[in-house]
């Protein structure tokens, strides 16, 4: 749905869906296959064995997890040594009774923290398709549309496009057009000079720019800060950073196929040749 942004205006107190990539698969046709209808008749996650069957393409999130992500093993770190400095510890506690504890905290934080980004996500898909999104967010999503606006001037947008790739792989955009692809990211930072792209962020929108056949497209993060809000630091990268990240995107995406044993392009007939 094309957007140059939503009202101010309309924001309202609302039930909203939240957006989602369980399941990470896409239909041939470039629509989303998260759940499947099982045989019991229930609705269920999509699988693997599912997705031989069906020929169902692997989401880019899916590909770019065979890889490595050292930013997000130091969040993790940082965020259990957190919760081991600051839980006190309770009399006749045993060490590993202490250490489930700390990783209990660890856990429930990282939950928040999770759950409060993609509530944010969604209310910011919301506004760039016209939609209302609840009042609590409104600096999140007045302080990222200002941003945008400033750093790109106005557009014409297209939220949460979802699309399948003749390579083999599928996926669904945050905000994009012809020629500037945009994929939200929520983090708690308070200050923006010390924000910046990890190489995985680089090979997502690469690969979703390439997915869509654009020409000649700009890729940038927005960091929208949960601890700040109305804090953002959009991060545009260069011609030489997203030539590197595509040859990179291409081996995990072969390494993908590899390690699963499925390669979506030999599907034919409903089934893995």
């Amino acid at each position: 749905m094309a957007s140059t942004a939503g009202s101010f205006e309309v924001i309202m107190e609302i039930k909203q869906p939240i957006a989602s990539e369980a399941g990470h698969w896409y239909s041939r046709d470039g629509y989303s296959q998260y759940t499947i209808i099982g045989a019991n008749g229930k609705e269920r996650n999509t699988t693997l064995r599912d997705a031989r069957k069906f020929g169902y393409l692997p989401s880019v999130s899916a590909i770019l997890k065979v890889a490595a992500s050292p930013g997000l093993e130091k969040w993790k770190r940082d965020n259990l040594l957190m919760a081991a400095l600051t839980l006190p510890k309770i009399e006749g506690e045993t060490v590993d009774e202490f250490a489930e504890r700390v990783e209990k905290d660890a856990n429930d934080q990282a939950t928040k923290a999770r759950d409060l980004g993609t509530e944010i996500h969604a209310s910011l898909e919301k506004f760039y398709m016209n939609e209302s999104f609840t009042t609590k967010h409104f600096e999140f999503v007045h302080g990222a549309a200002l941003a945008i606006t400033d750093h790109f001037g106005n557009q014409e947008w297209n939220a949460e496009k979802s699309f399948a790739s003749a390579l083999g792989y599928g996926g669904k955009i945050d905000l994009h057009n012809d020629k500037i692809v945009i994929d939200f990211k929520t983090s708690a930072f308070d200050d923006a000079a010390k924000k910046e792209g990890y190489p995985e962020h680089i090979m997502q929108l690469v690969a979703y720019g390439e997915g869509l056949g654009l020409k000649d497209y700009r890729i940038a993060n927005v960091f929208v800060s949960t601890s700040t809000p109305g804090l953002v630091k959009i991060v545009e990268y260069t011609e030489e950073q997203k030539r590197t990240a595509w040859r990179k995107f291409l081996c995990l995406l072969n390494y993908w196929m590899l390690d699963k044993g499925y390669f979506p392009n030999e599907v034919k007939d409903g089934a893995n040749s």
